[in-house]
C-alpha cells in the first residue's frame, strides 16, 4: 500500500503501547499510521506512544482514518512535528 508510512491497517486491529514512531513518510495519507475500513469494524489503540517527524504528501501527517465503521483511540500519546501537504 502507498498509504501509511509505517503501518497500514485494513480489516483488522492494531495496538501500539509505549512505542516511538519516528521519521516515517508517505506520498499519500497517514505519515505514520493509515487506518482504512469501509466494510469491516476495526479497532486501533495507541497508548503512551509518540509520533515524531512523520509526513504525508496528502493528509494526516501522523495518523489518517478513512471510513467510519470502527474505533480509534489515542491515549496519553504525543504527535510532534508531523506534517501533511
Amino acid at each position: 500500500w502507498d498509504d501509511g508510512g509505517a503501518v497500514h491497517v485494513e480489516r483488522g486491529s492494531l495496538t501500539l503501547i509505549d512505542s516511538n514512531v519516528t521519521n516515517c513518510k508517505t506520498d499519500w495519507s497517514g505519515g505514520a499510521l493509515y487506518v482504512s475500513n469501509w466494510l469491516y469494524h476495526y479497532k486501533v489503540l495507541v497508548e503512551r506512544s509518540t509520533f515524531t517527524s512523520c509526513s504525508a504528501g496528502e493528509a494526516g501527517g501522523a495518523v489518517y482514518v478513512d471510513g467510519d465503521e470502527g474505533e480509534v483511540s489515542l491515549i496519553d500519546s504525543k504527535i510532534i512535528s508531523c506534517t501533511a501537504a
